[in-house]
């Protein structure tokens, strides 16, 4: 039997093979290529993401790096052929309108032209992030953005999915310069208390990572609590850029007509950004909807539904249908009975040949519902005619009571246990600031209001270190001259000189090596004859002045010229002297106190890593101590370098943020509006004009920030919310109290715009709007 032609266009249907695109993020030191495809569904899958480094910042190797991920991916995916791109360019590749920059369009042309690729659009690189976020948790996320690059970073701030502005800043010091940045942005009275990093160096991401944790953001910037800080996956960014690329290709993909006229186009409302020929990129517009009154380049999946149901809706004739004017339909369908089965077929399969279909090339599901109808109608199915047995019950009445059961149990089903909604309500935080003098007394153990009094805890610390530095001292070593000298003894008596008695040649000076004793002068006619003796001496000084020739007279120190002379018969030789570097006591200070500074910086650090929690180390409270020292070298001693070992002791006082809120308590109870409660864990203590007095105790001026939440019944509200259109729903929240905004996520049902009736189905939170 001749199957009629709408069930051959299914048995005959042939696979579709799949288009394949290609995403590319391009950045200064990596590229990043992923193959996706959008399914039949509408939903992007995306498949192998491949990173390469860039050698050198230069478009040459730029291309080679993206030709080598290219081919990866492609590999990966088993795709022949790769002809449609989509770009990522991160922030200081764009203009400050989020347009790619003037002087990178030609060089993104060349690259393109040198691939082969046909780009059809560009996504920059924080609005996919942003949208990704946005499909992964469902609401429009508060986040600051940090990308991580060299020598600078890129800082986009969003605030519940605005965009509230970028800016640019340098790596070093990025903790202050964030901080900077962030306290630029005064019109916000809440920062996002979520920082997401990202980049291509995984060491690099890790380093700002851990010294952005150690900024003390609370105090130094308007957050509420201390920001959670994570670090984005390199991977992620070129699914990022994927998913931005699908959402924006989705509708055009899967519905496009073959004809589409230049008033479809305007009707279509925003497109996305797309680069023309002669900007290097070759594209149909896509149609894009801005949900946020922001340009995020990314088409929600609620608006690709309604534009997909809506495209396959066509103004089609009521007779076509089964609808006449003034006919009764049932006698018209006993007539169309007579009619020949081939023949009917044929004939209405003709009017819906692909070539005469007005609707182009899907047909509506109208069309084909008629097709189906026609085909029932030509097996002598009969409509819904009662043939009655002989007792008078209908024939067909139990089956279709059990149809129309069963239709209506799938129907209730549909209605009341499928859909889901999920509700979330964006609490407005209402804040409260309070100012006093309170004392900080190491000895307390309570907190005393009457006395303003709050317990203080000593914090202590001891770290231990080496160091080794260069020595500076110079000092002369060598040997002194040596010889014999001669004494005369001009005295009428004897004399002995001991051992070490000075002799004195100008400013030399000499020392007598043992001790000798010279004999008398004696007298005769007309002569005196002077004792003599020899000895061995040696030059007090080092060095070659002391090395005097023969013939030289010596004067003794203590002993006058007319009572005794020396004189040497034989040159004093071997005396010999040269600088070399010793260790001095500059040397030792220069160590301790470098050492120290070191030590100091590494306790502080250790004890501030110690006070966990809601405990604030106060540093005008810090001390160090050196409890121990050694060192290597003594000093005097010849060396080129000293190495030395210290012990130091750093200690100081912490305390409690809690127990500043609880001595608040009291004041700010009083501030706290109808409908609110103070919340415990969002309060922040700033401490100025620190002052310690002789007994120990610290006195400071400390400010106090806290929040306080609304008080939401939360059944009171699912109840007002059951079975209400998401128009009703967002009025009725806005009257609530401490709601500043609510965001109602439908699953599993045929209306979208309409809250599930089972109460049961409802999930319903409360987070703070920030």
């Amino acid at each position: 039997m001749k199957l009629p032609e709408v069930f051959q266009q299914f048995l005959n249907r042939k696979p579709e093979k799949k288009e394949m695109f290609l995403s590319l993020l391009l950045d200064v030191r990596f590229v990043q290529a992923a193959l996706w495809d959008i399914e039949k569904s509408g939903k992007a899958r995306v498949g192998h993401v491949s990173t390469e480094a860039v050698v050198e910042d230069s478009w040459e190797s730029r291309g080679e790096s993206c030709d080598r991920a290219i081919a990866v991916v492609a590999q990966q995916e088993q795709a022949d052929v790769i002809e449609k791109v989509v770009l990522g360019f991160p922030s200081h590749y764009l203009s400050s309108s989020d347009d790619i920059d003037a002087s990178i369009r030609p060089k993104a042309k060349k690259l393109t032209e040198e691939l082969e690729l046909t780009p059809i659009g560009f996504v920059p690189l924080h609005q996919a992030i942003l949208h990704m976020l946005k499909v992964d948790e469902g609401v429009p996320p508060s986040v600051i953005l940090v990308g991580v690059s060299e020598p600078t970073a890129s800082v986009v701030l969003y605030k519940v999915g605005n965009n509230q502005g970028q800016k640019t800043i340098e790596k070093e010091n990025i903790a202050v310069n964030l901080e900077v940045v962030l306290k630029s942005f005064k019109e916000l009275e809440v920062l996002p208390s979520r920082i997401l990093l990202w980049g291509f160096d995984g060491k690099s991401l890790e380093t700002v990572k851990q010294e952005l944790l150690k900024h003390p953001w609370p105090t130094r910037a308007n957050f509420l609590h201390y920001p959670k800080i994570d670090i984005l996956p390199t991977h992620l960014l070129g699914t990022a850029v994927s998913l931005a690329g699908a959402s924006e290709l989705a509708m055009t993909i899967q519905d496009e007509p073959e004809e589409q006229s230049q008033s479809d186009v305007g009707e279509g409302g925003e497109t996305a950004r797309s680069v023309h020929k002669d900007q290097g990129v070759t594209s149909e517009e896509i149609p894009v909807e801005d949900t946020q009154g922001q340009k995020e380049g990314i088409q929600p999946r609620e608006s690709f539904i309604t534009e997909e149901i809506d495209e396959n809706i066509a103004l089609v004739e009521p007779e076509s249908l089964g609808f006449k004017r003034d006919v009764d339909v049932l006698e018209e369908s006993e007539e169309k009975e007579t009619i020949g089965t081939t023949e009917e077929i044929s004939d209405r399969g003709q009017h819906h040949t692909p070539e005469e279909n007005p609707l182009g090339k899907k047909q509506p599901r109208f069309i084909i519902r008629n097709q189906l109808a026609s085909f029932f109608r030509a097996m002598r199915v009969p409509a819904a005619v009662p043939i009655f047995l002989s007792g008078g019950f209908p024939r067909l009445a139990l089956p279709l009571i059990g149809l129309v059961l069963l239709c209506g149990i799938v129907a209730f089903s549909l209605v009341w246990f499928f859909p889901h909604a999920t509700i979330i309500l964006y609490e407005v935080p209402y804040s409260i600031q309070e100012a006093g003098t309170v004392a900080i007394s190491p000895t307390a153990t309570v907190v005393d209001s009457q006395s303003k009094t709050i317990p203080g805890k000593k914090q202590e610390r001891s770290v231990s270190g080496e160091k080794t530095i260069a020595v500076s001292g110079k000092k002369a070593i060598g040997d002194p001259s040596k010889g014999t000298a001669v004494i005369y003894n001009k005295s009428l008596s004897s004399k002995t000189f001991k051992k070490g008695t000075i002799l004195t040649v100008g400013s030399l000076q000499f020392t007598l090596d043992t001790d000798v004793s010279v004999a008398s002068a004696s007298e005769s006619i007309g002569s005196i004859t002077f004792g003599k003796a020899p000895v061995a001496v040696t030059a007090f000084q080092i060095g070659s002045q002391s090395n005097l020739p023969a013939g030289t007279e010596f004067a003794f120190k203590d002993t006058g010229t007319a009572l005794a002379v020396a004189r040497n018969d034989q040159p004093l030789t071997g005396g010999t002297s040269k600088q070399v570097t010793v260790v001095s006591r500059a040397d030792y200070d220069a160590l301790v106190k470098s050492l120290t500074e070191d030590l100091v910086i590494k306790a502080k650090t250790e004890l501030a890593g110690s006070v966990s929690g809601s405990e604030r180390l106060i540093d005008d409270t810090i001390k160090t101590t050196v409890t121990e020292k050694q060192f290597s070298q003594e000093l005097d001693q010849e060396a080129t370098e000293l190495h030395g070992k210290l012990t130091v002791n750093v200690s100081g006082i912490s305390y409690n943020d809690t127990d500043v809120g609880q001595l608040f308590q009291e004041l700010i109870g009083t501030k706290v509006p109808t409908g609110y409660v103070l919340s415990e864990k969002s309060g922040g203590v700033t401490a100025s004009n620190i002052q310690v007095k002789k007994d120990g105790s610290i006195g400071a001026v400390v400010s106090y920030r806290g929040i306080a939440l609304p008080t939401l019944d939360m059944p009171v509200i699912k109840k007002a919310l059951v079975g209400k259109r998401v128009p009703g729903a967002v009025d009725y929240a806005k009257g609530v109290t401490g709601v500043g905004g609510i965001s109602i996520r439908i699953t599993r049902s045929l209306w979208k715009d309409k809250i599930p009736s089972n109460a049961r189905n409802i999930t319903i939170a409360a987070e703070l709007l920030e």
